[in-house]
């Protein structure tokens, strides 16, 4: 059954799979006049930040793996270069299939290296003042660093 415009909204609010589902329903039976536009827009802007976000999220890992791949040598291991190569080949899926969202990667950037120092902190004997504040980084280079298995640590479990 097509729910009125202000029942959508009120759905939008209680129970939002509902909401997604009633919908589903109003735009299959065509009576467009009765959907929520406001809701429609709210997910619409949320999917978009979400798709960032990942985007970032991926950046982010990818650069905190690659920093203490250079700079930690005697600690490389076989989880460091997965997430290398996990995180690059998730990245280039993502924007292949969103190619607009290139045009959001430097932006991203700055704000994945300022989390990524977080993480580096975190894992390392580093603190915040040892770590450049600009992201050292580019996409270009990031995006196509490779971490040879050759120079995984030699450490027993790498062997």
């Amino acid at each position: 059954m097509v729910k009125a415009k202000e029942e959508l909204k009120q759905a939008y609010n209680k129970d939002f799979y509902k909401w997604l589902q009633e919908t589903r329903e109003t735009i299959k039976s065509g009576k467009l006049e009765n959907l929520d536009t406001e809701g429609i827009l709210e997910v619409i802007e949320d999917m978009s930040r979400t798709l960032e976000r990942k985007l970032e999220s991926f950046i982010m890992r990818l650069m905190v793996h690659i920093y203490k791949w250079e700079n930690f040598p005697e600690k490389r291991s076989k989880s460091w270069r997965f997430s290398i190569i996990s995180s690059q080949k998730e990245i280039k899926s993502l924007l292949e299939k969103n190619p607009s969202l290139k045009g959001k990667v430097e932006d991203l950037i700055q704000e994945a290296w300022d989390k990524a120092t977080d993480w580096i902190v975190a894992e390392t004997n580093l603190e915040y003042e040892d770590l450049p504040e600009k992201c050292p980084y580019t996409f270009d280079y990031i995006i196509s660093f490779f971490p040879d298995k050759e120079d995984l640590a030699k450490w027993p479990y790498n062997t």
